[in-house]
């Protein structure tokens, strides 16, 4: 790819230090802009819901609602993007004639909008089907399997459990105590408990079980006849017509199995012995698909917080009833009534309270954590993990030369084995990448972590482990990962410096904040216990 001749949507992370800087439509966009993408790709996703949810809402089932985190990440954020990035890409190029390749026809159709309106000819090549639908690992055989055929519901138990591991104490501790108020598995196990505990709670509590094929079909059918039928014309902008088109695209190839759930969920719950809906935040949309089905059968819904709030908290705040929350600086807004929200710590955090941090010896091993753009957010530039690693390594080389350094990939990432492409030449360190170790014991192994705006660094710091957060993105970070907090450093010269005051200070620099912001309290699981019998008392 050549700056001034080649532009690229989509930056995969493997390429972040490859593809040239001017090549990529996200190289157009600073800080300023990046937050005006977020802000607009919110405010199109609102005003699009607020003329579609009701045309889109079928059996109490609100799609638009339900399927607001894919929408915003296949459609909306790409589409502000697009807006805020395109036209001043082709001015400083000073192209007058653009070719598009490999683009569904919703995204090819907003890009020969916007050209034509900077003066450009533009002209399609080739399409696909999609470009911005999520890879996403195959399920295994046993799991094809029952998908396929389906599951009916078990229910025995009082409480319906969407697991999620910083939740897996808390259910555990549900099921050790209460007799009355017993687990049970949205699916058919909860896998966190363990897999003897597990088959445990669900021969006591029971399952909801599993839709099958049919019934997704016949959800299928309804869902696109549904949306077949939206009425689309009289639109006067067609840039507003191109973007409501490819909104209802999006949501026709990834929302066609959702009533199947919903009307799964209600059945399982028609037995009435189901008391309260507990799911962790940031769920995806088969949490939110449990929700409408308590909702419409009166049961009430506690939402259990499950990682650090990043900007502008979690949108899942709003659906629940009831919230517990990690520690009083993740307080919602002040519309949200005061005594719907509790705060109980972190239940997947309990068992580092009582732990005397112990601040591990020399042996020179460095933990990267590395950031990443994120599906949600255009603040962070695509090109950010390459550079994180890169920035860190360069740090590493200079202060710790001749150490080893373990490049910690997030969840995400599909090609973690590129790192290795940012071995230095003169070769002063020794580098790994780990996908598979558990994060705690992989941060126990190493005596400094170069974090990202992460939970994980949160851990690595109450751990014990000298910690410094590295943040090459140059935007203001919310608490506590900023200066004052933690110790942080945005380029190499910098974070060399703060890792050489880390390890020579005595202390954990910022692990108050840190055991803050992670919600380490020892008595957190039983507190979400106690607040699930004050909800269904």
């Amino acid at each position: 790819m050549r700056a001034g001749k080649d532009l690229v949507l989509a930056v995969a992370y493997q390429h972040g230090a490859s593809l040239p800087h001017g090549a990529a439509l996200d190289d157009f966009l600073g800080p300023t802009a990046r937050i005006a993408v977020d802000t607009e790709a919110r405010a199109l996703y609102r005003n699009w819901r607020a003329d579609r949810a009701r045309d889109l809402t079928l059996e109490g089932a609100d799609l638009t609602s339900i399927w607001e985190l894919e929408m915003m990440a296949q459609c909306f954020l790409p589409t502000a993007r697009l807006l805020h990035s395109l036209r001043p890409a082709l001015l400083t190029i000073g192209t007058r004639r653009l070719v598009t390749r490999g683009f569904d026809v919703s995204t090819a159709r907003l890009i020969q909008l916007i050209g034509s309106s900077s003066g450009v000819a533009v002209q399609s090549e080739s399409e696909t089907s999609s470009m911005h639908d999520p890879v996403r690992r195959a399920p295994s055989r046993l799991t094809h399997v029952i998908n396929r055929v389906g599951v009916p519901p078990r229910v025995r138990g009082e409480i319906v459990c969407m697991p999620y591991w910083s939740l897996d104490p808390a259910i555990a501790a549900l099921a050790r105590r209460s007799r009355r108020l017993r687990p049970v598995a949205a699916r058919l196990l909860l896998p966190g408990l363990g897999v003897r505990r597990a088959i445990g709670v669900a021969a006591n509590g029971g399952w909801m079980g599993v839709a099958g094929e049919r019934l997704c079909a016949a959800s299928r059918e309804t869902v696109s006849a549904a949306i077949n039928q939206v009425e689309t014309s009289g639109m006067d902008d067609p840039i507003g017509a191109a973007i409501d088109a490819y909104a209802l695209d999006t949501l026709s190839r990834i929302a066609g199995d959702t009533l199947a759930h919903v009307w799964h969920a209600r059945h399982a719950l028609a037995g009435g012995s189901i008391r309260l809906g507990m799911v962790p935040f940031d769920c995806e949309e088969r949490a939110r698909m449990l929700l409408v089905a308590t909702d419409t059968a009166g049961i009430p819904s506690l939402l259990v917080q499950h990682g650090f709030l990043e900007w502008g908290g979690s949108q899942e705040m709003a659906l629940a009833d009831h919230l517990a929350i990690w520690c009083e600086r993740d307080l919602p807004k002040p519309d949200r009534n005061p005594r719907t929200v509790t705060v109980t710590g972190n239940p997947g955090a309990a068992h580092l309270a009582d732990r005397t941090p112990v601040r591990p010896v020399s042996r020179g091993r460095s933990i990267i954590l590395v950031d990443y753009p994120g599906r949600l957010t255009a603040r962070t530039e695509s090109r950010i993990s390459m550079r994180h690693v890169a920035t860190a390594l360069e740090a590493l080389e200079a202060v710790r030369p001749r150490t080893v350094a373990v490049i910690r990939p997030h969840p995400s990432d599909l090609c973690p084995e590129s790192y290795l492409e940012l071995i230095p030449a003169r070769g002063q360190l020794e580098i790994d990448v780990d996908t598979h170790t558990a994060i705690e014991p992989l941060l126990a192994s190493g005596d400094l972590c170069i974090g990202s705006m992460s939970t994980a660094t949160l851990q690595a710091c109450v751990l014990g482990v000298p910690t410094v957060v590295l943040d090459v993105a140059g935007i203001e970070r919310p608490w506590p990962f900023l200066k004052g907090a933690l110790p942080i450093g945005t380029q190499a010269e910098e974070l060399a410096d703060a890792i050489a005051a880390a390890l020579a200070s005595r202390e954990i620099i910022g692990r108050e904040a840190a055991l803050e912001a992670l919600g380490v309290r020892a008595d957190a699981a039983e507190r979400v216990v106690d607040l699930v019998a004050e909800i269904v008392r």
